[in-house]
C-alpha cells in the first residue's frame, strides 16, 4: 500500500468531528453485522418457538418452567433439536438427540464450557475438575480416577449404611416424640441434604460433618441449599448479566464474581472460607497418617499422593486438592440427596411399586440375617432386580442435572439419530452449527425422549428396566443404564459408582423401615430454576420443601 495513501487516510479520520466518527463507526458496525449474519452458518431453519423478548429471549421462561413438562412440550412439538433465543436475539440449541449429544460430549476440546459457566464453578467449587478444561482437566481426572473404581466405591457401602441407619434412628425419634408412633409428616428434602452431606464426609474424608446431629458446624450451615440460594432463582437482570458475561474477558468476569456485593455471591464466598479451612485440616491430617502407616485407598489419600508424586502428568497442587475436596463436598451430596428424595416421592405416589420393592428388600434382609449379617452386601444388592430397576428409573425420570451447557470453538456438524424437518420443510440428516453457538445437551430431554425410551417415557415405570431391550439403545451414551444423568464422554461424572452405591444403601435401609405417602393437600411442584428443586404449590414463599408422611413398618 503506498505510503501517501496511508497518510491521507489517517488525515481523513483526524479531520472528522465526533458526529462523523460516530456515523462512520455505526456504518462499520452495521456492515460487519450484516456480513456476519449472512456469511455464517444459519440456524433459522431449525424448529423452535417464537422469541418472546429480544432483550431476554427464552431464558426467563425456561427458568420458570415445570421440570419435565418443558422437555415433553419440546419433544412433542418440535422434536429432539430445538432452536430457542438467548439474550439480544442470539440463537441457541436445545438438544435431546442421542447422536448429537454423543458428538458434543465426546469432543471435549471442541465443545467447552462458557467463561461465565466456569467462573460460577470457580466460586462454588474452586478450580477443580468441574472447572478445568483441556490438559488441566485431563491431568486432574487422571489423578482422581483410581479413587472411584468399582471396588473402591463398593468398599464404602458399610459407611453409607452407617449414616442411613443413623437417619432411620433420627426419624424414629421424631415419630416417637409425637407419642403415637404412627404416621408423621416431615420435610425429607432437608433431611436428605443433611444425611448425604454426612455420607460424603465419612465416606470420602473420614470427617464428621454432624449435619444429622444438628451440630453447630459453620461448614454444614454454609452448605444448606447453597446451590439454590446462590444461583437457583436469578432475576431477569441477573440472567441477562450472566449470559452477557460470555462477551467479557475471563479475568473481568472473575473479578465481578469475586467482588460482587450480591448476598448470593457473599454466601458462596463464605462457604469457600469454611470449606478451605476444613479441607486444609483434612489434608494435613491425612499427610500425618500417611507418614506413620499405609492408609487405605480412600479418595483423600489418593489426592495427597498425587500431590507428592514426581510425575508431572499426575501431580496435583495443594490448591487443586482443596478444589477437588470442595467439588466432592458439594456435588457429591447435592445430587444424591435430590435423587433419593424424588425417588421416595415417586414411591409415595405409587404404593404398589413401593410394596413390591419392600417385599424384595425384606426377603434380602431375612437371607442376610440367616447367615449372620446385619446389612446387605454389594453382592446382595446386585441380586435385587426390582430395587435396581427403581433406582435406574429414578435416575432417568429425575436427573439431578437438568442440562449440560457447551459452546463450540469452531463451525461444526452434528450427526442426527433421526432426520430433522426444518421450518422450511427441508429434511436434514445432519445439522451444521456455527462457531460460538451455545447448546444445551438436555439430560431430561434425552432421558424422556420417546425415541429412546418408548411412548411411555414420561411415566415412572421401573418395569421397563426388567425388559430385555431396556438398555439396548441405538447410540450407547451414558455411564449407567445408557442414561445421561451422569453425563458421558471425557467429562462424565467421575463419581457415578460412588453415587449409585450411596443411593442403594440409603434406599434399601429407608424402605425396609418406613412406608411413604403423600400428605393430604400438599401438592408438589418440581421447578427448574437452573437446578432441580421441589416446592409445595401455594407455599412457594416458604422455599424448598418436599413433605412426605412416614410410617414405621417395623417395631420401634
Amino acid at each position: 500500500m503506498p505510503h501517501h495513501f496511508v497518510e491521507r487516510t489517517l488525515q481523513l479520520f483526524w479531520d472528522m468531528d465526533y458526529k462523523q466518527l460516530a456515523a462512520f463507526g455505526g456504518a462499520v458496525a452495521v456492515t460487519y453485522t450484516v456480513y456476519w449474519r449472512y456469511t455464517r452458518i444459519s440456524l433459522d431453519d431449525v424448529p423452535g418457538p417464537d422469541n418472546p423478548s429480544f432483550l431476554h429471549g427464552h431464558q426467563p421462561f425456561l427458568q420458570d418452567a415445570e421440570a419435565g413438562e418443558l422437555e415433553n412440550h419440546y419433544l412433542t412439538t418440535y422434536g429432539s433439536i430445538v432452536r430457542w433465543k438467548g439474550p439480544l436475539g442470539e440463537d441457541r440449541l436445545w438438544i435431546a438427540d442421542p447422536k448429537a449429544i454423543f458428538r458434543i460430549l465426546h469432543s471435549v476440546d471442541l465443545w467447552v464450557k462458557t467463561a461465565a459457566h466456569r467462573e460460577i464453578h470457580a466460586v462454588l467449587l474452586d478450580r477443580g475438575l468441574l472447572w478445568a478444561e483441556g490438559d488441566a482437566h485431563r491431568r486432574q481426572r487422571k489423578a482422581l480416577t483410581p479413587a472411584f473404581g468399582l471396588s473402591e466405591s463398593r468398599a464404602l457401602m458399610p459407611r453409607f449404611f452407617l449414616v442411613a441407619n443413623k437417619l432411620v434412628d433420627k426419624w424414629k425419634d421424631v415419630v416417637m416424640s409425637e407419642g403415637s408412633g404412627g404416621p408423621h409428616t416431615l420435610d425429607i428434602q432437608l433431611w436428605m441434604g443433611k444425611a448425604t452431606l454426612d455420607a460424603i464426609g465419612i465416606g470420602a474424608f473420614d470427617y464428621e460433618f454432624g449435619a444429622l446431629d444438628n451440630l453447630d458446624n459453620p461448614l454444614t450451615k454454609s452448605y444448606t441449599d447453597i446451590v439454590y440460594s446462590t444461583f437457583g432463582a436469578p432475576t431477569n437482570g441477573q440472567l441477562l448479566f450472566m449470559n452477557l458475561c460470555r462477551y467479557l474477558p475471563a479475568g473481568v468476569v472473575r473479578y465481578m464474581f469475586e467482588t460482587g456485593s450480591d448476598p448470593a455471591l457473599q454466601k458462596a464466598r463464605q462457604n469457600r472460607v469454611h470449606a478451605h479451612r476444613v479441607a486444609r485440616e483434612l489434608i494435613d491430617q491425612k499427610r500425618q497418617e500417611m507418614v506413620v502407616e499405609q492408609t487405605e485407598k480412600d479418595i483423600l489419600s489418593l489426592l495427597v499422593k498425587a500431590n507428592d508424586t514426581q510425575d508431572e502428568e499426575s501431580k496435583l497442587r495443594d490448591d487443586e486438592i482443596i478444589a477437588q475436596v470442595r467439588t466432592l463436598m458439594l456435588a457429591g451430596h447435592e445430587t444424591v440427596a435430590k435423587t433419593l428424595m424424588f425417588g421416595l416421592w415417586e414411591l409415595a405416589k405409587q404404593p404398589e411399586i413401593q410394596r413390591r420393592l419392600r417385599e424384595e428388600i425384606t426377603e434380602a434382609y431375612e437371607a442376610a440375617r440367616t447367615r449372620g449379617g446385619d446389612d446387605l452386601t454389594p453382592g446382595d444388592i446386585d441380586n435385587l432386580p426390582f430395587t435396581n430397576a427403581v433406582i435406574k428409573e429414578t435416575l432417568r425420570r429425575h436427573a439431578a442435572a437438568i442440562e449440560i451447557q457447551r459452546v463450540t470453538w469452531e463451525d461444526n456438524v452434528l450427526p442426527l439419530t433421526r432426520p430433522m424437518v426444518g421450518r422450511s420443510g427441508k429434511t436434514y440428516h445432519s445439522l451444521p452449527v456455527p462457531k460460538g453457538t451455545i447448546v444445551y445437551a438436555s439430560c431430561w430431554g434425552y432421558n424422556l425422549n420417546p425415541d429412546v425410551w418408548g411412548p411411555d417415557a414420561m411415566a415412572f415405570r421401573p418395569e421397563r428396566w426388567l425388559e430385555s431391550s431396556s438398555e439396548k439403545t441405538e447410540t450407547p451414551l451414558g455411564m449407567y443404564g445408557n442414561l445421561l444423568t451422569f453425563s458421558a464422554g471425557g467429562r462424565s461424572c467421575i463419581g457415578w459408582r460412588f453415587a449409585v452405591a450411596e443411593i442403594q444403601a440409603f434406599l434399601v435401609t429407608l424402605i425396609r423401615e418406613f412406608s411413604f405417602s403423600i400428605p393430604e393437600g400438599r401438592n408438589i411442584r418440581i421447578a427448574r430454576p437452573g437446578i432441580l428443586v421441589p416446592m409445595v404449590i401455594g407455599e412457594e414463599g416458604k422455599g424448598l420443601q418436599l413433605p412426605l408422611t412416614i410410617t414405621p413398618v417395623r417395631d420401634l
